[in-house]
């Protein structure tokens, strides 16, 4: 006796399972789940469907295998979770929460085969949702770059700044994009470093009024000074020997990366006021100020990190997109 195999079917459920009953087309995916639709809100959504719904219907129209209850039935290639993502961002319903970028990654496809502008969009929207959420900047990026997502892709590269570099899993989104991407990634960081590293070698960004005492403050009991090159207001400046020092850990600390700087400037910061504190003459500047060693290096420190901020901010991602 032969095997009989029957195909499964069922109606996707809510919004999609005709409750009202006023449904006036079904699209039935791939792995037979149907979807009951209304063709004036896909059509609206997509103009793919729009031309798709204008089509006239075949001479087999009224054949079993075409409807479903009298009502105009379409076999679609995707599969349900395909179609339900993309309809669910095409209806006025309360979208799906999008956790997982590898979901970002097939509404997109499939917004842009059917030309859904809204839904590309979203799309989009959702995936710098999760960006800001914590989701991996590297992964993010990988994603980002192989849908042509620009802004996506900048943010991301941005975020990658605050962990070593490739050091986490290895994503399977890094599979859909080319050696180019990478590339582009690493020149962007090294641009970030440098641009960082410039601020301890050119102060041109800095005035004469930005340097607390006692930093260029004559010190009666010879604490060693270097000169400073020239800044933005004024020529050479002489600074006490122990904030030089500092700079030339920030310069090492950004030579490595950015993702530990402000805990490298903690401890830069620390042995700055140490050998500050050996100084009679930069603790009684302080005294005529009334402020301390640890007030003047995190007023420099809070200004020094909003010129690192604004530098890095300047540095752009190169994409081909």
């Amino acid at each position: 006796m032969p095997d009989l195999i029957t195909t499964v079917i069922k109606d996707a459920d809510a919004p999609f399972d005709n409750a009202d009953s006023d449904a006036d087309i079904i699209l039935r995916s791939s792995d037979n789940v149907d979807f009951h639709v209304h063709r004036l809100i896909l059509s609206k959504a997509s103009p793919m469907f729009a031309t798709m719904f204008s089509l006239p219907r075949t001479s087999q129209a009224s054949s079993a295998d075409e409807t479903k209850n009298g009502v105009p039935l379409v076999r679609m290639v995707e599969d349900a979770r395909t179609l339900l993502l993309l309809l669910r961002f095409c209806y006025p319903v309360p979208r799906l929460a999008l956790v997982d970028p590898a979901d970002v990654r097939i509404l997109c496809a499939v917004a842009r085969k059917f030309d859904a502008a809204v839904v590309e969009a979203a799309a989009e929207g959702e995936l710098s949702a999760m960006l800001a959420h914590g989701a991996d900047p590297e992964r993010v990026y990988a994603l980002a770059w192989s849908m042509g997502l620009r802004n996506v892709v900048r943010d991301a590269a941005r975020r990658t700044l605050r962990q070593p570099l490739l050091t986490g899993p290895c994503w399977e989104e890094f599979a859909d994009v080319s050696g180019v991407a990478l590339h582009r990634l690493l020149e962007y960081q090294r641009s970030c470093i440098l641009a960082a590293q410039l601020l301890t070698t050119d102060f041109m960004w800095m005035e004469l009024a930005a340097i607390p005492k006692p930093i260029d403050a004559v010190c009666p009991h010879r604490c060693p000074t270097h000169k400073l090159p020239k800044i933005r207001d004024r020529g050479h400046v002489d600074v006490k020997k122990w904030w030089c020092e500092y700079l030339a850990h920030m310069r090492d600390a950004f030579a490595a990366n950015l993702v530990e700087w402000r805990t490298a400037s903690a401890r830069g910061t620390l042995l700055a006021v140490q050998k500050a504190m050996e100084c009679q003459g930069c603790r009684n500047v302080c005294n005529d100020h009334k402020t301390s060693i640890v007030d003047v290096m995190e007023h420099f420190n809070r200004r020094f990190a909003e010129e690192v901020e604004a530098r890095v901010s300047e540095v752009q991602l190169v994409t081909p997109f």
